[in-house]
């Protein structure tokens, strides 16, 4: 896939289903690729946004279609994904703006949404210490900004226990990893014959209060399959 490109999401978009009857998949996104559930290993974004409203975001997305829903996906088309079923399967993670301040952010969607969010760590790019306060809050100015760049990546991992995706956020200066999320779910039936991964760029701007668009730019996307 061609990088840099931009995402733009209207207000009152959203991925996110809470009982008993709220069921929102209308944030427009970008797709990569799409393969066999099982042949999926890792997938690597890096994306910066201008957060200015409760829960604007922006991240990866990652759709599990079953055997039924196999429609053609134009490639390196932004869609709203109104043609995916009812009883889909989804993990979203990246930067949530979230009481003030831009967090770490994965929501996972087997039949119900949960949402987990957590501080970005700061570290300034050409330091591997531990900022001073003061780098750690103009760091997060600029990751609020737009101007910081986020790396998030979600990877296939197997243990004698089983098989998982692992979400982290990835330093911009050290490479190191912090983890987010251990998901189980999608090696049960997502994993099942038939069953296909949509890996996706994805925004959204769940507020109603703005006429405003946000906007998300891209720089590297990579997902690897076997």
């Amino acid at each position: 896939m061609k990088t840099p490109f931009s995402i733009a999401a209207n207000p009152d978009t959203d991925v996110w289903k809470k009982p008993p009857t709220h069921d929102v998949f209308n944030a427009p996104y970008l797709t990569h690729s799409r393969q066999p559930t099982t042949a999926f290993r890792s997938a690597s974004l890096t994306f910066a946004s201008p957060y200015a409203t409760q829960f604007d975001q922006a991240g990866l997305l990652l759709v599990f279609h079953p055997p039924s829903s196999h429609l053609p996906f134009p490639a390196n088309n932004i869609k709203s994904p109104t043609d995916v079923p009812a009883h889909r399967k989804w993990i979203k993670a990246g930067v949530e703006f979230f009481d003030g301040a831009p967090r770490l952010s994965t929501v996972c969607c087997d039949n119900w949404a949960d949402w987990s969010v957590a501080s970005l760590p700061t570290t300034t790019t050409t330091t591997t210490t531990t900022p001073s306060s003061a780098d750690a809050d103009q760091a997060l100015a600029e990751i609020v900004a737009g101007q910081r760049p986020v790396t998030i990546t979600i990877a296939k991992e197997t243990s004698s226990n089983g098989s998982c995706l692992w979400v982290h956020y990835v330093d911009p200066a050290t490479g190191a990893k912090t983890p987010m999320r251990e998901i189980n779910w999608p090696y049960g039936e997502p994993a099942g014959p038939g069953w296909e991964l949509e890996v996706a760029a994805a925004v959204a701007r769940p507020a109603k209060s703005t006429t405003d668009k946000l906007e998300a730019t891209f720089t590297e996307f990579d997902v690897k399959w076997a």
